[in-house]
């Protein structure tokens, strides 16, 4: 699985950590298991981002118990001190703000469960930093971004959770149709409440796990849905990056039959082969700019290399908020990039299919639709390789959450 994870350019796995089989007996810590993947990551050039979860029954729940959280702080910060210099991200919990992962009293997105929470993060984030300086902590993990979880992250943001000492926000954007919705909906307000709560416009934001189910509706006629996704999966990316969110995590590899990466036996599914394609295109690349179209509904971003090599990739969105993705009006449109003289421009489809788009009087001609594509622009010859794509390694049942 790892070698597979490594070819589809994954850079970074997702994992839960699991206090209950780590701390078998009270104060006794053993990372063996954890540490052998961990090591199996780094020899294939793969980062891990690790979930310190969730109970141990050596000791009362952590969510509503101060012993229960003094015990996972010293968890927390034993596995710190464990992995010490070995660049993991260190999430606290996954999805407290759900019934499903937190067992605190309360509901829902409660201000019960909020509370609950930062009382966690604050009395973890002390105690690793004491064992790991340096170690990157990731607070929040909140399941959906939508009314009723916003109402729960502005209550976490009152009680001091930006002010914690974490170094970055995560986030799971479930909840729209596509990946567009959440630019405004999702990140926009997400930002304007960070703002609102006295964080600086650089507090750094992750996306730690988001999935478009192959089995909903959502994503058009079921004969279609696998190469929705595939859109869905490069175009979650390119938004994220679009947004500034700093990681984007996939749910799942290979377990969950809706939203894996990659067939159980390994074998590529759409969505595999537009994963590598996105990685081998974008390697090395940063994002740059939107370029401005005369339709919002058209989206058409620019990546630069410090080399000066550049890379444009566009594509369109329904006109519908609840239309689905084949629903996308294809049509032409002359995309500026600034270069001349007239020439012929490479560009790639979703799945790596080469082909050429003519340059004429510094605009590049393409026909949008809801698949994104590459042009690869005028400059030095762009390398081949990975990005900063990451998965989640476990399948979890998901909570029913209406939006």
């Amino acid at each position: 699985d790892l070698d597979a994870i490594r070819d589809a350019g994954v850079r970074f796995v997702r994992k839960d950590l699991f206090w209950n089989h780590v701390e078998r007996a009270k104060g006794s810590y053993d990372f063996g298991g954890f540490e052998r993947m961990l090591d199996g990551l780094e020899k294939r050039g793969i980062r891990a981002l690790f979930i310190l979860c969730y109970q141990n029954e050596l000791y009362p729940r952590p969510e509503n118990n101060a012993e229960g959280r003094e015990a996972y702080a010293r968890f927390a910060a034993a596995a710190a001190k464990r992995f010490k210099g070995r660049n993991v991200l260190w999430e606290l919990w996954n999805e407290p703000n759900v019934m499903h992962f937190w067992k605190g009293h309360g509901d829902h997105n409660s201000d019960a469960f909020a509370d609950q929470y930062v009382a966690l993060v604050k009395a973890a984030v002390p105690a690793m930093r004491e064992a790991d300086p340096d170690c990157y902590i990731l607070g929040g993990a909140v399941s959906c971004l939508w009314t009723n979880s916003f109402k729960w992250i502005d209550r976490c943001f009152k009680q001091g959770l930006l002010t914690s000492g974490i170094d970055a926000l995560s986030v799971h954007p479930y909840g729209f149709a596509r990946p567009e919705l959440c630019i405004q909906e999702g990140y926009g307000r997400l930002r304007e409440m960070m703002a609102a709560a006295g964080a600086t416009k650089d507090f750094p934001v992750l996306n730690s796990e988001v999935g478009y189910d192959a089995n909903e509706k959502y994503l058009g006629p079921q004969d279609l849905r696998l190469q929705h996704q595939a859109w869905h999966f490069v175009r979650q990316h390119l938004v994220d990056q679009l947004c500034d969110i700093r990681l984007t995590t996939w749910y799942n590899w290979n377990d969950d039959p809706g939203f894996r990466i990659a067939a159980p036996d390994l074998s590529d599914l759409p969505v595999t082969t537009a994963c590598r394609t996105l990685a081998a295109q974008l390697n090395g690349f940063r994002f740059a700019s939107r370029v401005p179209l005369k339709s919002d509904l058209d989206y058409a971003l620019v990546f630069e290399k410090e080399t000066g090599e550049k890379r444009l990739v566009a594509w369109t969105t329904p006109q519908g908020r609840d239309e689905t993705p084949e629903k996308a009006k294809a049509h032409e449109v002359a995309i500026p990039v600034g270069t001349t003289p007239a020439g012929t421009l490479k560009t790639f489809d979703l799945f790596g299919k080469e082909g050429t788009e003519r340059e004429t009087d510094g605009a590049v001609a393409l026909t949008l639709t809801g698949c994104p594509q590459y042009v690869e622009l005028r400059g030095k010859s762009a390398g081949q390789g990975t990005s900063t794509l990451t998965v989640k390694t476990e399948s979890k049942p998901r909570p029913e959450v209406s939006r």
